[in-house]
This record gives structure tokens, C-alpha cells and sequence, in this order.
């Protein structure tokens, strides 16, 4: 994965969301209520389909975890 290692895509700010909800399991509670408020600031930037697919099939896991 030597493109996850770019500086430039470690930039993007919509990429390192995906890659936090990605390991969001394995955050502690305070680093996802952190994530949530921010990503109330980008969400609509994404994709519908990547909002289907990832974001919202990552915090649908995530409660349903707790």
C-alpha cells in the first residue's frame, strides 16, 4: 500500500477519514466523539455512495458494537 504512504494523500483530509472509520472499532471514546463533531464539518463532501457504503455502514457497525 505505498500509495496510503504518500505525503500527499496523508494530506487529504477525506482519505484519513475513511482510513479512522476504517479502525473507528478500535478508537477509544473520546477519539470518536472528536472524529463525529468534526466530520459533521466535511460529511457532505463525500460521495453519496461513499457516504452508503463506508461512512454510513462504518457507524452503523460502531453502534451496534457498543
Amino acid at each position: 500500500m505505498q500509495l496510503l504512504g504518500c505525503l500527499a494523500v496523508q494530506g487529504d483530509v477525506m482519505l484519513r477519514a475513511l482510513r479512522f472509520m476504517d479502525s473507528m472499532i478500535q478508537r477509544d471514546t473520546m477519539q470518536k466523539a472528536a472524529f463525529l463533531n468534526d466530520l459533521t464539518t466535511f460529511w457532505h463532501k463525500f460521495d453519496d455512495r461513499v457516504l452508503r457504503l463506508q461512512v454510513l455502514f462504518a457507524n452503523a457497525a460502531h453502534v451496534s458494537a457498543v
